[in-house]
Formats: structure tokens, C-alpha cells, sequence
């Protein structure tokens, strides 16, 4: 099997060798790497070419100007003529000299899965400083279709672009890098390929990714990031439509979704907190709490309320374009589902507190 690898690159002189020796350091040798210049203004073009000089498997495309990420991932699918595809962002690197190895020992056993990912280390871009590790499975191995969509809708698996690999031919079935999913783009084929032809996980660290307030996906408005991922929603359920899904499951994504773009959660127990001895102590506790405390608790709690009542309106306002985009939940659950949904949606808040 040859393994496809694109790297589009736009101005990351200071990163792109750690990320080029990375994909060559892999033990597996049948490989190609595409990297795609979108017109670079620094000295990312003369790295390039002397890696090219170096090995035969680097082929560049140089773009003339700045065309955008999506052209440059576009171009990049296309140019790719490799059995397995993996995209690496260029401030990106692989830590695993065994990735892709594992990767088609793994397809090889199981030819019509969809992929293999792992987990990736994320990393501040700032200073290079470890900060989490991101990626899980609902289990280690092979995880049919079925399971791993439940798994998804129930926030109990995330497959990271960085530590992704899948067969050419689905990316390109599926439609490949689509524009206007904007910084969800891979979110989706990383979640609708396995969901539709089930995907191995290989439970430890194969990549590092780097995070920075300037990402593209960082400096998305709400509404932006809530349509792609509506519309990422839309999309899975088409793609993989022989799936069953249940819309109590639906709402426990999406309420996962809204949870992580405002930390929801955290600070609704804050509010909840400072407003139960604000406003809702019995008098005979009030009576016996010290007034600096209690005017420390009515001012926070001052200063709590507004943006309290701010957050709400972004809050429904998600709800409102998931309802919009990928159409409203209640009338496609049946009533044992709307049950399962309201239990499900209490576990939820749990786990996300």
C-alpha cells in the first residue's frame, strides 16, 4: 500500500523541517509526500527544494500566490495517487516512526475500513510546551461503524486531523476539503468516513499539534463555527445513512458542541454557586454568615448576572442555528427517545462539569 501525505504550507519556514523529517523517519518506506506552497513569502521555498534534492519521493507544488487552505488541500487530494491519504497541517510533526506501519499493517487486515488514527499531543505553539493529549476510541483496534458513531454523538471519540490516515478513494467520494465547511472541513471527514466504514485506533501518541490563538479555527464568530458544525452534522447523517441514529444521541452532541465552545457548564456552576449565597441562603444562614462575605457574594453576583444572561443568548442562539441547519430534534425523536434523551442529557451535564 502507498501512503499519499500532503502538507500544505504557507509561511512556515521556522516549522516545516521538523514536520518533513518527521513523515520521512517513518519506518515504512512507501510513501509520497506532496507539499503544496501557497505562495510563501519567506524561506519556506528554498527548504523545499533542497528536501526535494534529498529524496526522490518529495514533489512540491508551488503555488505563485496566496490562494487559501482550501486550495492548497484541494490540490494537494487531487495531485495524491497513493492507496492511503494523510494530511499534515506544516507546523505539525509526527513523534511515531511506527505510524504508519501500524497504519497498514492494520488496513491491510481489513481493506474496506475507513482508516486509522491515533492520538495527537498538543502542543503551544507559543513555546513548544506540551499541553494535553487530544484523540480517543471508543476501544483500542477495530470499531465497526455503528459503534463508533454512536461513540461520536456521545462524545466518546474524537479522531484529531493530525493523527489521521484513510483510503484515497473515500476522501474523494466523500467529497473531499468542501469550502464551505470552512475549519470543519476535516472535523467532517474525519468523523463521517469511519461512521460510515468503521476505523482502527491505536491507543498512544503518533503526532504533535500545535494550537495558537491565530488558528484558523480559533478566530471563527459563533455563528460561523455552529453552521459548520450544523452543517457537519447534516452532512455525517446523509453520508452515512444507513446508520441508525437516535436523536437523544443527536442532542448530546450537540449540547456537547455549544458545552465546548463556551465552557458552558463551568460557568453555570460558578453562577449557580455565587447566586445560592447571594439570593437563596435561609435567614437563619444569612444571619450567622459574615457581612464581608455576604457583600463580596452580592457583588459578584452583580457582576455575574449580565454576563449570566449574555451567555444564555449565545446559548440559544446555537441551538437555534442547529435547529435551522440541521432541523429540530424534538419532532424526529419518539417518545421513549425524548426519555432517553433526558436522562442522557443530565449524564451529560455531569460529564462535562
Amino acid at each position: 500500500m502507498k501512503i499519499s501525505v500532503v502538507v500544505p504550507n504557507y509561511n512556515h519556514s521556522a516549522s516545516i523541517s521538523q514536520t518533513i523529517d518527521g513523515i520521512l523517519s517513518q519506518s515504512y518506506r512507501n510513501v509520497e509526500l506532496i507539499i503544496v506552497d501557497d505562495g510563501s513569502t519567506d524561506e519556506s521555498v528554498e527548504i523545499l527544494k533542497r528536501y526535494q534534492q534529498q529524496d526522490p519521493r518529495i514533489h512540491l507544488l508551488l503555488f505563485s500566490e496566496n490562494r487559501g487552505a482550501h486550495a492548497a488541500a484541494t490540490e494537494g487530494v487531487r495531485a495524491a495517487s497513493g492507496d492511503l491519504f494523510f494530511g499534515e497541517a506544516a507546523d505539525d510533526y509526527l513523534v511515531d516512526p511506527m505510524f504508519f506501519a501500524t497504519a497498514v499493517d492494520s488496513m491491510r487486515r481489513r481493506p474496506k475500513a475507513a482508516g486509522v488514527f491515533g492520538r495527537s499531543r498538543v502542543i503551544d505553539a507559543a513555546d513548544d510546551r506540551f499541553l494535553w493529549s487530544m484523540g480517543a476510541g471508543p476501544k483500542e483496534g477495530y470499531c465497526d461503524g455503528q459503534t463508533f458513531l454512536d461513540a461520536f454523538l456521545s462524545h466518546r471519540t474524537f479522531v484529531p486531523g493530525s493523527s489521521a490516515i484513510f483510503r484515497l478513494e473515500l476522501i474523494r467520494e466523500a467529497g473531499g476539503h468542501q469550502e464551505d465547511l470552512g475549519a470543519q472541513a476535516d472535523y467532517f471527514i474525519n468523523h463521517a468516513l469511519p461512521a460510515a466504514h468503521g476505523v482502527f485506533f491505536i491507543d498512544r501518541d503518533v503526532a504533535a499539534f500545535r494550537v495558537s490563538p491565530t488558528t484558523y479555527s480559533a478566530k471563527a464568530t459563533d455563528d460561523d463555527f455552529f453552521r459548520h458544525h450544523a452543517l457537519t452534522e447534516k452532512r455525517l447523517r446523509a453520508y452515512a445513512s444507513d446508520r441508525h441514529y437516535d436523536p437523544a444521541l443527536l442532542r448530546i452532541w450537540r449540547d456537547g458542541i455549544v458545552n465546548m465552545r463556551f465552557n458552558l457548564r463551568r460557568q453555570e456552576t460558578l453562577f449557580d454557586a455565587v447566586k445560592a449565597v447571594a439570593r437563596e441562603l435561609p435567614p437563619w444562614e444569612k444571619w450567622h454568615m459574615p457581612q464581608d462575605f455576604m457583600r463580596l457574594a452580592e457583588h459578584y453576583f452583580d457582576e455575574l448576572t449580565p454576563m449570566k444572561a449574555e451567555l444564555d443568548r449565545r446559548a440559544a442562539a446555537a441551538w437555534a442555528i442547529f435547529s435551522e441547519v440541521a432541523g429540530p430534534l424534538d419532532e424526529q425523536a419518539t417518545p421513549f427517545a425524548r426519555r432517553a434523551g433526558r436522562i442522557q442529557h443530565f449524564i451529560s451535564k455531569m460529564i462535562f462539569r
